[in-house]
């Protein structure tokens, strides 16, 4: 089975799994896939998960290692780059968005319903992995 990350026209995003990437299409072209939040039937795949791969030969796998390495100098910058605003995240981003306060990149925490929410406002966040490195 495969889990595709997905996202309605109306924003929001969930996961699904298949049988297989020509499954997902099938039932794509069909309209039989429909968002759980709204019912809404326009369905694209979203940003996917990295994928995860158990035993010694990941540790030898050039290019998970690879993926691995690009994956962690995104998060490096987006670390480096972007204001912590720990809890505050979703009411910040709010503040940004609507005008409150000067738009600038921020990282934080929020809980699921939370993040719900702010793309229900339409208000772009993406979830970034926690990773064990001092990108410091």
């Amino acid at each position: 089975m495969i889990f595709f990350n997905l996202k309605c026209g109306d924003g929001h995003v969930f996961e699904a799994g298949f049988r297989s990437g020509a499954d997902f299409d099938a039932q794509n072209d069909s309209d039989l896939i429909v968002c759980p939040c709204c019912g809404n039937s326009q369905i694209d795949k979203h940003i996917q998960t990295p994928r995860v791969v158990t035993g010694a030969s990941a540790e030898h796998d050039p290019l998970l290692e690879a993926e691995r390495e690009k994956i962690l100098t995104v998060c490096k910058e987006i670390y480096n780059s972007c204001e912590d605003v720990g809890d505050r995240f979703a009411d910040q981003a709010r503040a940004m968005h609507y005008g409150e306060t000067v738009k600038k990149g921020i990282r934080g925490k929020t809980s699921r319903r939370e993040a719900m929410q702010l793309m229900e406002e339409n208000i772009d966040i993406f979830y970034l992995p926690p990773i064990k490195e001092n990108f410091n």
